[in-house]
């Protein structure tokens, strides 16, 4: 009865605590959530801009593909210098034009110039000019990786202006990003873009024609990506038939006013997309060439919420996006707390209901109890007087009135059984409650087998049964007769119902220190060694069939068992060549220790 509220309070812990528990998980979960989210648009933003990027050198890709198919349609057989000297005049994209021929020798601008704008160019790019590797696309790698793996080589053997400054810490960085990203591509030319601006005085083409065009003159194009005075330089080249190599080195102010052109305006009005954000454009030195957003206030120590490198040929720039963080999502606990409460609230009364039914069934179960208790317990005294008399009678008779002597047998004989099934159910009743005591004093084992056997004898002889006692129990010892006679009772009861006509029941008794034990053995069908344990169980029976023609509570073998050990013993079924044998040990401590006992 006690078990039963911790029990319904277990059933409605458990609950709530994993309902909780996945309400907090899943809480969790729409945070993590909206964080990969929020991530995911940040770089969805950032990728759409190095696509902007992108466009714009495929651009310039074709306006530089168109300069180099005018150049070519003067060349006979070479390329007029005059023409290349003026093209890096007229040009607003180009700084500077180089040639190489095929045996990798510059040809322009010449070793002898006099133009000091020139001669910086041939001293700044002397490395990168004499790395023929950096201008060839390896047959099995693509561009981007072969060049990219020269291009660290030839820049750290650069001249000592441009080697001393590409060692600065800054600048260690960006080439460590330019060799993962591309430092050296083959641009796309399929891709379908607006029209770039040719050099003046040149009609343009259409892309189509020119890109068949000059595929048919050149054979291979790529861009390079290299630091001039820790400043990143993009050098356009391409290479003819005959293994000439083109090359512009790009106007880095214009570049950089161009891509700056195809970002937002920085003023706030223009940038509601980014409501309290701010995006950047790091050149390879880390410095801010542009930014714009409406980022109310920022430290100059924040980490920026999301890095974006750019893609080759820009690889060693980079876009920030900056924010005050994630502003944590609208909060669920209400609802989920609410829910949690009406489901505690629900789980109570299911628990009180079933708390209350649990409660009126074990008070209707005692009421019956009790009610089966007091009619059997009323039932005791008229039996009783049944016995007396039917006993009396039995002496007034005269040895010749057979008949009415075996009827008198029979109901002495019933009213015992009666009398002991009476007791079962009182002594199960007091058993269940603990209310059984023991009522020690002076006797001997073989007196209360003497009395039982008596009392079976008459039954016993109907059923074709006979009792062998061997009584080794002498002494004098403290034990309770009645608690003694009532497991003998239950013992040779079975043996009158499950093994009629077997022939003798054997009834050992023995004496060791302060215990005594009965062995009582029948030749019956006795008991498979599964069921060994089962049959003390209460209102267990090995066969509840009405054919066998047994009957019976299931309640003898549980009692005698309890009353075994509430004796300070044990009832057991032991192993046997025939039948059933069970033996019983009880705790009787002889009267010389009494006192101690006490």
């Amino acid at each position: 009865m006690k078990k039963t509220p911790l029990l319904l309070f277990g059933l409605i812990l458990l609950p709530m605590l994993i309902l909780g528990w996945l309400s907090a998980r899943l809480e969790q979960n729409q945070r993590v959530l909206f964080k990969h989210q929020f991530e995911g648009l940040i770089e969805v933003q950032l990728a759409e801009i190095d696509q902007r990027f992108q466009t714009h050198f495929r651009n310039l890709e074709k306006a530089l593909n168109a300069e180099t198919l005018a150049l070519h349609q003067t060349k006979a057989p070479l390329y007029p210098l005059a023409a290349l000297k003026q093209l890096s005049k007229t040009s607003p994209y180009i700084e500077q034009v180089f040639l190489l021929d095929s045996l990798g020798n510059t040809v322009f601008p010449a070793s002898h110039t006099n133009n000091y704008l020139e001669q910086d160019f041939l001293q700044a790019t002397e490395n990168l000019r004499n790395t023929p590797s950096l201008f060839t696309l390896l047959p099995n790698e693509s561009g981007t990786v072969a060049q990219a793996k020269t291009v660290t080589k030839a820049t750290e053997k650069s001249a000592s202006s441009f080697s001393a400054r590409l060692r600065s810490a800054p600048a260690q960085r960006e080439i460590a990003l330019i060799s993962k990203a591309q430092y050296a591509a083959k641009a796309a030319t399929g891709a379908d873009t607006q029209g770039a601006d040719t050099s003046a005085g040149q009609k343009p083409q259409p892309a189509s024609a020119i890109s068949a065009h000059a595929s048919a003159v050149f054979s291979s194009s790529g861009w390079l990506a290299w630091f001039n005075n820790s400043q990143l330089q993009h050098i356009y080249w391409r290479k003819d038939q005959d293994g000439n190599i083109l090359g512009f080195a790009i106007n880095s102010a214009r570049l950089l006013s161009d891509l700056i052109n195809l970002l937002p305006d920085e003023s706030a009005a223009n940038n509601q997309a980014l409501h309290n954000a701010q995006i950047s454009l790091l050149n390879s030195r880390g410095e801010t060439s542009y930014e714009w957003g409406s980022l109310k206030s920022r430290q100059a120590q924040e980490k920026p919420q999301k890095i974006f490198p750019l893609s080759h040929p820009l690889g060693s720039w980079r876009l920030e996006y900056h924010s005050p963080g994630l502003e944590n999502p609208r909060s669920h606990w209400l609802e989920k707390i609410v829910l949690i409460a009406i489901t505690l609230l629900a789980l109570s009364v299911i628990a009180w209901l079933i708390y209350r039914e649990n409660t009126r069934s074990i008070r209707l179960a005692e009421q019956r109890v009790n009610f089966v208790n007091q009619v059997s317990h009323e039932l005791k005294t008229p039996l009783t007087n049944v016995r007396m008399y039917a006993e009396l009678l039995e002496k007034q008779l005269d040895n010749e009135a057979s008949k009415p002597r075996r009827y008198l047998a029979i109901i002495s004989n019933e009213s015992q059984r009666l009398s002991r099934l009476i007791d079962n159910v009182l002594n199960f009743s007091r058993l269940g409650r603990n209310r059984v005591e023991l009522n020690l004093s002076a006797g001997t084992l073989g007196t209360s087998l003497n009395k039982v056997i008596a009392a079976f004898a008459p039954s016993f002889s109907q059923q074709g049964l006979s009792i062998q006692l061997d009584d080794q129990c002498p002494d004098t010892v403290m034990l309770d007769a009645e608690c003694l006679e009532q497991i003998l009772n239950n013992l040779l009861s079975n043996c009158e119902k499950y093994a009629p006509q077997s022939g003798p029941v054997k009834i050992s008794c023995w004496q060791e220190n302060d215990f005594s034990f009965v062995q009582v053995t029948d030749n019956g069908p006795g008991i498979a060694p599964e069921q060994a344990e089962k049959i003390f169980t209460p209102f267990y029976r090995v066969s509840n069939k009405l054919t066998d023609g047994i009957s019976g509570t299931g309640i003898g073998l549980s009692i005698a068992r309890d009353m075994a050990r509430k004796h300070g013993g044990d009832l057991q079924l032991v192993t046997a060549t025939a039948g059933a044998s069970f033996i019983l040990s009880l705790h009787t401590p002889a009267i010389a220790t009494n006192e101690n006992c006490r």
